[in-house]
């Protein structure tokens, strides 16, 4: 059977989708708001499902209706024979002619015991939603206290009931996509915990593009989450079918297994809801695959998937004792099963087929260079030399909801010969700057897909390895080694790289114009004493109201506790958080009530307490601008080795007081404070606090001229470091056009 194309391809107008989304996490935010929406998507989901599937049923009754002359009859005649529905829907409206959904909107007592048993009757009715619209209780309590009390579940059902989800109100594409952006969202939340059931939609997209499934192929996901990757698939083969005008085509045949059960009731709403349909099985599929031939492991023609990374919940007996004989290529080490996952999916793959999985960026180097064995080096390398891996791709940081850190895309094809070369693809400058996360525009994902095709190396992007190299490399496969890039300096052609570099001069230049004109109006006064002036000065510690020590938190949110998402800033994160670069600074969990108490503000200033190096002196500090919580939509925190400091805002400019902490800690007067123990050192702040003075002009309107100038200053050398980029920028291209064999041979024509 072939699956109908989407009208106009995959994607509905921007504006329609966009509402819908807008409607479908405002419905989300309605239980208590956007910052505990992510808490409460058990319960939010399932009934944005039912309601599809209530209007859906509505739709298609109507349809009837239409042939037999009324609703009622429509109703008996669906009654007989559930096979005239996709999904039968027992709800019945004391008026024939409300919606079904009206059942559930018409709950005014036990909101929360009626709705779980609507859901379950929808269950009993249709074997194929079993355990996945009915796995929650809506009127379920945690220590007496009713987890979803009935007045906020009753308003999330009126906000939910606003819009219709029917057939004639929105395509299946269209209310999958925003089901999407809904996981999303929750993901957003979700931290530690999010990349267990989501992989961000552009990740998604490069994969199963690259996996290039064509019609009637079997597609597998053994960790399949949410689906997404799943779905994915579908979507590139619909849109490659609407691209070739074909409207009859076999639908992709899709198999996933999910570990963890409120997921995997997930991913079969979102297959649903998409108008799709695979097979998704529960377990875990590393002990127990559900997937199974007569002789072994079912294969399948595309496998792709998104494993947990470095896995520690698998020892040498669950390789060695292996009944399918998966491991033969090795045994993963305790602490990591990243090439276990990549040998059970492999022992899952069709001769010919191929595979996509995302994992950790050490996961191609851990080992190499090492004189003592590695396992995991053992099993790349007989990856290398059968000629299995076909392309690597680094991802850019700060695109997963779980970490900051990059991650990498490995491409597996089995139809390789041995030895064969391994196509590496530096992709970590190709994004755009987003909040909370980074992502990919179609233009970036477009290059990287072509690359993936490419058997030619392409400059700053993609080198095409022997394998003979990898070898001599000790099988390091990190693409960061092959192509090599400067994260600071912008790779665009010479003429582009030129433009940029006058435009940052003149910035530069604009700077040092205002910088001069700001001092040239401060020593106007002369060179004159601050006590001369009227400045007061005055023992630091005097003039802060408040010093809060930081958390450092857990790495998944607390059982039983509610707990915030936070960015924990350590001293080592200082530099780059000052320039809202924020791709390595932790994400935590902190208790909620903890983290509203000690969590920063415009104004405070970071000081790190503990930390510096040999030629580091700790102590340093970091202004909290405005900017900075703005980035980060406020969930900053800071660690137990940070202390913060508030200051006085009657008496003193927070900003003044951090550019005259700065001027301290450049004059080494810290350094007096250091006590070093151990290897590291630490800052004794109190002592600092009562023994060190601060001199600062009584009037403030003083205090900030100072503060212009300095802040003059700083804008200067960023905007002289952004000119000489772009002029190494400059320098690169023109490397680039002058010693290619193409300018050589036109310069010979010349001579």
């Amino acid at each position: 059977m072939a699956r109908r194309p989407q009208k106009n391809g995959a994607k509905a107008p921007q504006s329609k989708e966009k509402s819908l989304e807008s409607w479908i996490w405002d419905a989300a935010c309605s239980i208590r708001g956007a910052q505990d929406a992510p808490k409460y998507k058990d319960f939010i989901l399932p009934l944005i499902f039912a309601k599809r599937l209530c209007d859906v049923f509505d739709d298609e009754v109507n349809r009837i209706a239409e042939g037999v002359g009324s609703r009622v009859k429509a109703f008996k005649l669906v009654d007989r024979d559930h096979k005239l529905v996709r999904f039968y829907i027992p709800l019945r409206p004391t008026d024939p002619e409300q919606p079904v959904w009206s059942v559930i909107r018409g709950l005014t007592k036990k909101i929360g015991e009626g709705v779980t048993d609507h859901l379950q009757t929808i269950a009993k009715a249709n074997p194929p939603l079993k355990g996945i619209i009915d796995r929650v209780d809506f009127n379920a309590t945690t220590h007496g206290q009713r987890d979803l009390e009935d007045d906020r579940l009753s308003n999330l059902i009126e906000k939910i009931s606003e819009k219709r989800l029917g057939l004639k109100d929105v395509e299946a594409d269209i209310i999958g996509r925003s089901y999407e952006y809904l996981i999303r969202k929750f993901a957003e939340g979700g931290g530690q915990s999010a990349g267990e059931f989501f992989t961000p939609p552009e990740v998604g997209q490069i994969m199963a593009r690259i996996m290039d499934p064509q019609p009637g192929m079997s597609v597998y996901d053994p960790c399949c989450g949410s689906a997404g990757l799943l779905i994915a698939c579908q979507h590139v083969l619909d849109e490659a079918m609407h691209r070739r005008s074909k409207t009859k085509y076999a639908p992709l045949k899709m198999y996933g297994q999910e570990y963890t059960a409120l997921t995997w009731a997930m991913a079969g709403m979102n297959m649903i809801i998409h108008d799709m349909e695979g097979q998704i099985e529960i377990g875990d599929t590393f002990k127990n695959p559900k997937f199974r031939g007569t002789t072994g492991l079912k294969r399948f023609d595309r496998v792709i998937a998104n494993p947990m990374w470095n896995q520690k919940s698998f020892v040498a007996a669950d390789y060695e004792d292996d009944e399918f004989s998966r491991f033969e290529l090795g045994v993963a080490p305790d602490n990591t099963a990243d090439w276990g996952w990549m040998q059970h999916m492999l022992a899952s793959t069709r001769p010919g087929g191929k595979m996509a999985v995302v994992l950790d960026t050490p996961a191609v180097s851990r080992g190499s260079g090492n004189k003592a064995k590695s396992r995991e080096r053992e099993i790349r390398k007989a990856f290398v030399d059968r000629g299995l891996i076909e392309t690597v791709i680094l991802l850019p940081e700060n695109l997963f909801y779980n970490t900051g850190a990059p991650g990498l895309i490995i491409v597996i094809n089995t139809a390789r010969a041995h030895g064969a070369p391994v196509r590496l693809i530096n992709a970590s400058q190709l994004f755009e700057k987003g909040q909370p996360k980074n992502f990919l525009a179609d233009a970036h994902i477009n290059r990287i897909v072509e690359a993936a095709s490419s058997d030619v190396d392409i400059d700053d992007l993609c080198r095409v390895v022997p394998a003979t190299v990898i070898e001599d490399l000790d099988y390091d496969l990190s693409p960061s080694r092959h192509v090599p890039l400067d994260p600071q300096i912008p790779v665009v052609p010479l003429e582009l790289a030129a433009k940029a570099e006058e435009a940052a001069a003149v910035v530069a230049t604009g700077q040092r114009s205002r910088r001069v004109a700001l001092f040239s109006q401060l020593s106007e006064t002369g060179v004159v004493a601050p006590a001369e002036r009227g400045w007061l000065s005055v023992a630091i510690g005097s003039v802060l109201t408040k010093k809060i020590s930081g958390e450092w938190g857990e790495d998944a949110p607390l059982e039983g506790v509610s707990s915030s998402r936070c960015l924990v800033i350590r001293g080592t994160d200082f530099p780059e958080v000052a320039q809202l670069r924020l791709a390595e600074v932790p994400i935590r969990f902190v208790p909620e009530h903890t983290a509203i108490r000690k969590r920063p503000t415009t104004g405070d200033v970071l000081v790190e307490t503990s930390g510096g190096g040999k030629y580091q002196n700790t102590g340093r500090a970091l202004y909290i601008s405005e900017e900075l919580v703005t980035a980060t939509e406020g969930a900053l925190l800071h660690t137990n080795f940070t202390k913060l400091l508030r200051v006085d805002q009657r008496r003193i400019l927070p900003k003044y007081f951090y550019y005259y902490w700065s001027m301290l800690y450049d004059l080494g007067r810290t350094a007096r404070y250091e006590k070093q123990p151990t290897s590291i050192k630490n800052f004794k702040l109190d002592d600092f606090l009562a023994h060190e003075q601060i001199a600062f002009p009584a009037d403030k309107k003083e205090q900030a001229a100072v503060v212009e100038a300095l802040d003059a200053i700083h804008g200067e050398l960023r905007s002289i470091d952004t000119a000489r980029n772009m002029l190494l920028s400059v320098r690169h291209a023109a490397f680039k056009s002058l010693f290619s064999a193409q300018w050589s041979a036109t310069a010979s024509t010349r001579i």
